[in-house]
C-alpha cells in the first residue's frame, strides 16, 4: 500500500511538473508573441515618424528652394540691368568718342605706336644682348672640358664663390695685410 501511494505521489508530482512546465512555456510563447507584437507597433509607429519627418523636411526644402529662386530670379535681374547700363555708357563713350576733333585722335594714335614701337625696340634689343651673353657664356663653359672646373667656373660667375688673392703675385695689394677679417 506504501508502495502504491509512493508511486500515486510520484506520478501526482511528475504531473504537477509537466503541468507547470506547459502553462510556463505556454506563458513564455504568449509573452514572446506579445513582445513581438509590441516591437511591430513600435516600429509601424516609428516608421510612421519618420515619413513625417520626411515630408517635413522636403516642405521645407521646397520653401527653401523657392525663396533661393526668387533670390536668383533677383540677381539676374540685378546683373541685366547693369549689363545693360554698361551697354548705355559704351554707347555714350562712343558718341563721346566720335565727336573728338580728328587731330586729337590723330595725335593719340601716334602716342600709342611711338610708345609701341619703344617697348618693342628695347624689347627686342634686351633679348639679342641676352642672346649674345648667353651664346658667349655657352661657349666659353663648352670650352672647358674638366666637368669640376667648368662647375667651379660657373659658381665663380656667379658670385657664390670667390678666389683667394695669391700673395707672390706681382700685382697683390699688400695695403690691407694687418687687417683680420672676424
Amino acid at each position: 500500500l506504501q508502495a502504491e501511494a509512493e508511486t500515486a505521489r510520484i506520478q501526482a508530482e511528475e504531473e504537477a511538473r509537466l503541468q507547470a512546465e506547459v502553462e510556463a512555456e505556454a506563458a513564455r510563447i504568449q509573452a514572446e508573441e506579445e513582445a513581438r507584437l509590441q516591437a511591430e507597433a513600435e516600429a509601424e509607429a516609428a516608421g510612421i515618424q519618420a515619413e513625417e519627418a520626411v515630408s517635413l523636411q522636403t516642405e521645407a526644402l521646397t520653401l527653401e528652394e523657392e525663396e533661393e529662386a526668387r533670390l536668383q530670379a533677383e540677381n539676374e535681374a540685378a546683373a541685366a540691368k547693369a549689363i545693360d547700363d554698361a551697354r548705355i555708357r559704351a554707347e555714350a563713350q562712343a558718341v563721346a568718342a566720335k565727336h573728338q576733333s580728328e587731330e586729337a585722335a590723330r595725335v593719340q594714335a601716334k602716342e600709342e605706336a611711338d610708345r609701341i614701337t619703344k617697348a618693342e625696340v628695347e624689347e627686342y634689343l634686351m633679348a639679342e644682348e641676352k642672346a649674345r651673353v648667353a651664346g658667349f657664356t655657352a661657349e666659353r663653359y663648352a670650352a672647358i672640358e674638366e666637368p669640376g672646373e667648368r662647375a667651379f667656373q660657373i659658381l665663380i660667375d656667379l658670385g657664390m664663390v670667390t678666389i683667394t688673392p695669391d700673395p707672390d703675385d706681382p700685382l697683390y695689394d699688400h695695403s690691407k695685410d694687418n687687417e683680420f677679417v672676424v
